[in-house]
């Protein structure tokens, strides 16, 4: 792993505890809740929500 990519895949893992976890109210966290917890963009929070979706093919349920 490159040592560049050890931040996105800390959040990552983080984001997937997250949302098993869900939030105090029973909803999922949002991207606004991401930002809060990483101190980042929406658009890495985006980006790493592509990466979950694309790479590891993770889905959500509607």
């Amino acid at each position: 792993m490159k040592a560049g990519s050890r931040p996105q895949y800390y959040r990552i893992r983080r984001m997937v505890q997250m949302v098993r976890e869900g939030s105090g109210g029973g909803e999922p966290p949002n991207s606004s809740d991401f930002m809060a917890e990483f101190g980042v963009s929406r658009r890495t929070v985006a980006r790493d929500l592509d990466f979950l979706r694309d790479e590891e093919r993770a889905q959500h349920d509607y």
